[in-house]
């Protein structure tokens, strides 16, 4: 599970920066979909962030505490 998380986070952080690539290989000069398409592909990197910070935190708190959550 804590290998899956991190993995999942490299996947978007791959599938973020290929959008950005595609999106600067049309155009590059300033546009509201491009931008808003760039900005979901952040927000997909920050929520898998989220999550792989959750796993671990959960994953280090029950082996600390030695008590599962």
């Amino acid at each position: 599970l804590l290998l899956g998380a991190v993995l999942l986070l490299i996947m978007v952080e791959v599938l973020n920066t290929g959008i950005e690539a595609a999106c600067d290989a049309f155009s590059r000069e300033f546009n509201v979909d491009i931008q808003l398409a760039k900005d979901c592909g952040s927000l997909a990197v920050l929520i898998s962030v989220v999550i792989v910070a959750g796993v671990w935190g959960i994953a280090i708190i029950e082996r600390i505490t030695g008590l599962p959550i």
